[in-house]
């Protein structure tokens, strides 16, 4: 059944999930069009077989969040009718560009579907006691509202299923569909010592890798504490952190004022980071707060101790000491002591790389997530909830 679907997100550069689940349904014959915000100008007009379509509007600083306008239901709400899709999917439903697909009576509601990663206020907090006010208010309130509009409601993992219920989300409408990871782009280019001497790296040196947004709820904060733990004990460990974000200048500064060796390089393609994450001897995910993040998935795909915080939905994939080390958010001290037991116990870190290669190799696979959202779609088409 080839479909004309249109699916709205909320961020400028789309997440690696709405990127690839645009691209390999268009590779299957499905019409794709993906509707992005902008403040200047639209980065992309295509994406290999998926069409790109902005829509202006104004952005909060520092977080990026698009801000509402009174034109949408008489620019991008309009035009998306207009298209007469099959399926309208909306990425997010604590962004307000979720009400666009709403604002129409021509985008019936049994063709409109709604993902989301976390429920901000409840098992997602940012880690100041405000803004997870806000978030819990809203996702009672404005969120609750929202999802009512969506005949589906898609989440990450299992245990946001009861999180939905409790918001009023029947449960037949209700489907789990994770991510996925790439594993012929996230692959192993060279060994460990080799891959570091290409990067300009001593074999000798240990490299403890950060990829990802550089924001405070990403804990790199406590990175940072962990980071000062260890040096003094084993001055030739180094630390890179890959990524953008409001908080990096004054992360930056941080750093400056530490004896610490850090690096922090920009965000890069998908292809180049496969080399960063060859060279490094583990992957650190040191954040207050989840969904399953990508580069998890990425690191265990190329074969990379990983470090996590437990929490959101990370716990579904990382089991404690099987594939991987979980420990509690907030705390450097731990995370300094996990780096220095993984560094030296080589054995148990190759049976844990093993476990979690095995385990995403198998379970996480884009093309059957997205075999996963076609039988969704489907199931809309023919209105079977």
């Amino acid at each position: 059944m080839k479909l004309r679907i249109g699916i709205v997100s909320p961020h400028p550069v789309p997440r690696t999930e709405t990127y690839k689940i645009g691209r390999l349904l268009a590779e299957k014959g499905h019409d794709v069009t993906v509707f992005l915000p902008y403040a200047d100008r639209i980065e992309t007009e295509s994406w290999e077989g998926v069409e790109i379509k902005g829509f202006k509007t104004s952005f909060l600083p520092m977080i990026q969040y698009p801000l509402p306008r009174l034109s949408w239901p008489f620019s991008i709400t309009k035009e998306i009718a207009n298209y007469d899709f099959d399926i309208v999917q909306a990425c997010d439903y604590d962004y307000l560009t979720s009400l666009i697909p709403l604002l129409s009576r021509r985008i019936p509601f049994s063709r409109r579907i709604i993902t989301s990663d976390a429920f901000p206020g409840y098992n997602w907090r940012f880690g100041l006691k405000p803004i997870d006010f806000v978030g819990k208010v809203y996702t009672a309130s404005i969120g609750r509202l929202i999802l009512k509009g969506y005949s589906r409601f898609v989440v990450l993992h299992e245990k946001m299923v009861h999180i939905a219920k409790r918001l009023g989300v029947p449960e037949n409408r209700i489907k789990v569909i994770g991510n996925g990871v790439d594993s012929s782009l996230f692959k192993r280019v060279a060994s460990t010592n080799d891959a570091k001497e290409i990067l300009g790296y001593r074999k000798d040196s240990h490299l403890i890798l950060y990829v990802g947004r550089l924001s405070f709820v990403k804990g790199i904060d406590i990175l940072l504490k962990a980071a000062e733990i260890v040096h003094k004990k084993d001055e030739k460990i180094k630390f890179v952190i890959i990524g953008d974000g409001g908080e990096k200048d004054r992360l930056m500064q941080d750093v400056t004022r530490s004896n610490v060796d850090i690096q922090f390089v920009p965000r890069m393609s998908q292809k180049r980071l496969s080399a960063w994450y060859s060279a490094a001897d583990m992957l650190v995910i040191p954040s207050r707060s989840e969904g399953v993040p990508n580069t998890m998935l990425e690191a265990a795909a190329v074969g990379l101790p990983i470090i996590a915080t437990d929490v959101g939905g990370i716990s579904t994939f990382l089991k404690n000491e099987i594939n991987g080390m979980l420990i509690p958010p907030g705390s450097a001290m731990t995370l300094a002591d996990k780096i220095s037991y993984l560094l030296s116990n080589p054995d148990q870190c190759q049976k844990m790389v093993a476990n979690a290669r095995e385990e995403v190799l198998k379970h996480y696979r884009w093309p059957d997530v997205v075999q996963s959202f076609e039988s969704v779609y489907e199931s809309m088409i023919l209105d079977k909830v």
